[in-house]
């Protein structure tokens, strides 16, 4: 299991740097940083951390909750 994913995040690696020498993912480039490899072992890892679910539904009540009071100040 080890090997296939090695396999899987190389052929990760190599589909991103394809991507990115597009030109065309700025963004997606500013993320990755120079090193596209350490880029995606950075975001699987926080993808698969328990606590993603919890640390999503924050942002999205925090969010919400920045929405609700601009608009009680604009009333």
């Amino acid at each position: 299991e080890q090997e296939a994913d090695r396999r899987h995040l190389e052929s990760m690696v190599a589909y991103l740097q394809t991507q990115l020498e597009t030109g065309e993912f700025p963004h997606l480039a500013e993320l990755m940083g120079d090193d596209p490899r350490a880029g995606i072992e950075r975001v699987m890892h926080l993808a698969s951390q328990e606590e993603r679910f919890e640390r999503g539904l924050q942002r999205l009540l925090d969010g919400i909750a920045l929405d609700v009071e601009r608009r009680r100040g604009a009333t």
